[in-house]
């Protein structure tokens, strides 16, 4: 008789890695990986949205909180998904002596601001005069600035907004009267 020799060649089993992608943002690193891989996962945020978190099969993940993490492949299918959320920016709102603007506040990415100003009244008081809205001045986080007469004005936010309301005089209209009673003596003007 006569020895053999036999040698055994062992392959790791492979197992899926899907990443549920989210309208919010797009992601890297699906597949299909042999048993006890190390794979790196990227989720990237679309405009407007930061990554919060990795939810699903975390426990394979090396950083749940990371947006670029790794995966070690255990021996069974993994199923993550990202969590995006909206960023948050800022809306302020000032105008000039004649009048008030309301709208300043935190927005989320998408949301609508809806600005109102409101002209101040007779300065001094008792005069026949007041202010009424002019414009608003918009400048982005970029400083371009543009300009709007609409009040309300509604404001989609995507990004922080510096607004300025402007007021002007109301002009009265004042007509100089010549009025006599008829007949004399008939009253008193």
């Amino acid at each position: 008789t006569s020895n053999i020799d036999l040698n055994a060649t062992f392959k790791r089993k492979d197992y899926s890695l899907t990443i549920h992608n989210t309208a919010d943002g797009q992601t890297s690193g699906d597949g299909t990986y042999p048993f006890e891989s190390n794979v790196t996962i990227i989720a990237t945020p679309n405009t407007g949205y930061v990554f919060s978190n990795w939810t699903g099969d975390v426990q394979y993940l090396a950083d749940v909180n990371s947006s670029t993490t790794t995966v070690t492949i255990p021996s069974s299918d993994v199923n993550i998904a990202p969590s995006f959320s909206p960023k948050t920016y800022q809306v302020s709102v000032t105008s000039d002596a004649n009048g008030s603007a309301t709208g300043a506040g935190n927005y989320t990415y998408g949301s609508i601001a809806v600005l109102n100003a409101t002209g101040g009244g007779p300065n001094p008081p008792g005069s026949l005069t007041g202010y009424e809205f002019s414009q608003w001045t918009l400048a982005n986080q970029a400083g371009v600035e543009s300009n709007s007469s609409s009040n309300p004005l509604s404001i989609q936010v995507d990004g922080n907004y510096s607004v300025f309301a402007s007021f002007t005089p109301i002009i009265a209209n004042v007509h100089d009267l010549n009025l006599s009673v008829s007949p004399t003596g008939g009253g008193i003007v």
